[in-house]
């Protein structure tokens, strides 16, 4: 996913950027590099290697999975088409039963270790995500589209090396991006649109942050807080938390650039470097300190939560285009509506195991 996200979100863009614009996104580079490194160092550092649970390859067992598979999928696919994606229940009808649907793919593939039966399982994902555009999807968030179409893909490649290379990305890069581009806009007017859009929007607002002088935080360190508590409650209706912060995204357009000329509801996409900064100007590398611990931290409990299954680390780790797009707000939005469910799946057949076993 590091890999991933450096070349879409960072690698293409900063060039386009830099050369076709003349504007310096050396800092935000920089930042990434450093934080990305020192995520995977944290990765090694932190979680246990440990053997995967041996998981029943019995038919029963396989078609109990699979029935349970297809299941989950239908209600996601009916919930992508019937129920409205934007409210609290729509997120939570469609992602609650998607990322379950992860783990049992998981589970299913490492039962039947075949290329084709996996790509079998994967376009069956593709197709709950196709109905999911096709009715619900407005053109906002397509890094959470690619979530969705990245996470079986990398579930599966997990358990069977399905020859996915860095390379293919690289390669496939362009095209994704003018795809990205005309999704959201309808048409792709120039090369500077198409490799950069909303893709390096984020470097952009991040530079202007840099440049400016930061005097419009009041109360850096609370706004530091109410946005880090988003990263964990971002989730809660505002219905039953009122004072819920508003993300960073949408409240910082107001304070840079003002709303005219733009609608109501129009968020940009800030960056994780530039969120912190925009908090905490010169000690923004504390900021991000506290952050790189929280991520490490949880994606090591969420591994060890999982019991061996690796759909939910390959969920945190989707995710994580989100935060280093948008920041914390972002990361918090959908993350939890797609990891605790498949964490929940992971207990039940943990102890359905142990039961097994006694």
């Amino acid at each position: 996913m590091i890999v991933i996200v450096s070349i879409f979100l960072f690698a293409f863009p900063s060039a386009a950027i830099t050369f076709l614009l003349r504007i310096d996104v050396l800092p935000a580079l920089f930042a990434f590099v450093l934080f990305s490194d020192l995520l995977l160092l944290s990765r090694r550092l932190l979680e246990v290697p440990r053997n995967n649970p041996r998981i029943p390859i019995s038919r029963s067992s396989h078609r109990n999975d699979f029935h349970l598979l297809i299941t989950l999928l239908t209600w996601c696919a009916i919930g992508g088409v019937v129920f409205d994606a934007a409210g609290f229940f729509g997120l939570l009808l469609f992602l609650a039963p998607y990322g379950a649907s992860l783990v049992l793919l998981d589970r299913l593939v490492a039962q039947h270790p075949s290329k084709r039966y996996a790509a079998f399982l994967v376009a069956l994902f593709l197709i709950v995500v196709f109905l999911y555009t096709q009715f619900q999807w407005g053109g906002f968030g397509r890094l959470v589209i690619g979530g969705f179409v990245l996470a079986p893909v990398l579930v599966a490649n997990a358990r069977i090396d399905l020859g996915i290379r860095p390379i293919y990305f690289i390669i496939f890069a362009p095209l994704a991006l003018y795809v990205a581009q005309k999704s959201r806009y309808g048409a792709v007017e120039g090369i500077s649109e198409m490799f950069i859009g909303s893709a390096g929007h984020h470097l952009q607002v991040t530079h202007d942050v840099l440049q400016r002088d930061i005097e419009w935080i009041s109360d850096g360190l609370g706004t530091f807080i109410s946005q880090y508590l988003l990263l964990f409650l971002n989730w809660v209706p505002r219905e039953l938390w009122p004072e819920k912060p508003i993300g960073v995204g949408l409240w910082s357009v107001d304070t840079m650039y003002g709303r005219e000329r733009m609608g109501d509801e129009y968020s940009q996409s800030i960056g994780f470097l530039g969120e912190q900064y925009f908090y905490l100007g010169d000690l923004f590398w504390v900021g991000l300190f506290v952050v790189l611990v929280t991520l490490a931290c949880l994606r090591t409990a969420v591994s060890r939560a999982s019991y061996g299954s690796v759909a939910p680390v390959v969920i945190f780790d989707v995710n994580l285009s989100s935060f280093f797009w948008g920041g914390c707000a972002s990361f918090g939005s959908r993350f939890w509506f797609m990891v605790v469910p498949a964490l929940f799946i992971c207990w039940l057949f943990h102890r359905r195991s142990l039961a097994a076993s006694t």
